[in-house]
């Protein structure tokens, strides 16, 4: 208690200040560096001509064939994890004692 006593209540509350006034400048010093860089990445970017959009469509086309080809092994998967987990299933197989 002797402590509270012998701190200044002006130093304490220019330490909170002082904290305060450093974290809105690192806030404010990293907003504007967002910034700075999503205007440069913005004039960087070159606009596509009609042979590499037609490219990139084929390709997203593809990728979405890919995934619905992919879930329905996943689901094969599953019903064979299914089959082979079933007391029966493993009676049937060779090399596998109940």
């Amino acid at each position: 208690m002797l402590w509270l006593q012998l701190v200044d209540p002006f130093e304490v509350v220019g330490v909170f200040f002082a904290l305060g006034t450093t974290m809105l400048t690192l806030y404010a010093g990293f907003v504007g560096v967002r910034w700075f860089h999503r205007r440069a990445g913005a004039s960087q970017a070159l606009p596509l001509d009609s042979g590499q959009h037609e490219a990139l469509l084929d390709r997203v086309a593809r990728l979405e064939e890919v995934e619905g080809r992919l879930a329905e092994l996943e689901e094969r998967v599953d019903f064979t994890e299914r089959m082979l987990a079933r007391p029966e299933v493993k009676a049937v197989l060779p090399g596998v004692e109940r």
